[in-house]
């Protein structure tokens, strides 16, 4: 019962603590100096709107065309028949393995529809990023 209310009293203590830290000071501030960082920052914001509109023009989305290209198709189809041939053989060694230590064979079982979903969910990342690899726009 003791533990309990210093665990308590220290929770309190340290949500206290974290909330006075937490809180802003307020202090006096010059009002002069506050006009003169509003002019400074609208000129400041009038050349962030004009960067940024440049760089939304260089980050405009890519036409279909550049982004799927036959020898790209072609590396998909290489990376999907390769990922689902090496998905098969782990499986296959995976159930031998089980078959073959019966402690385990429940265990293996239970693991294999994860695996798959891993295998397939790296298999696609793969070839997203790898071979598509898509602009961040």
């Amino acid at each position: 019962m003791d533990k309990q209310i210093k665990r308590i009293a220290l929770l309190i203590f340290l949500g206290i603590l974290l909330w006075s830290i937490s809180v802003p000071t307020f202090a006096q501030v010059d009002s002069l100096k506050i006009v003169e960082q509003s002019k400074d920052s609208l000129q400041t914001a009038s050349s962030v709107v004009t960067s940024t509109e440049s760089t939304l023009k260089q980050l405009e989305a890519p036409s279909l065309s550049d982004v799927i290209s036959g020898p790209k198709i072609v590396w998909t189809i290489i990376f999907l028949v390769l990922g689902y041939l090496i998905i098969r053989i782990s499986i296959g060694l995976l159930n031998a393995y089980g078959k073959r230590n019966p402690k385990y064979n429940l265990l293996i079982k239970r693991i294999l529809p994860i695996f798959r979903i891993f295998a397939w969910t790296f298999l696609i990342y793969l070839i997203i990023v790898g071979v598509f690899s898509p602009p961040a726009a």
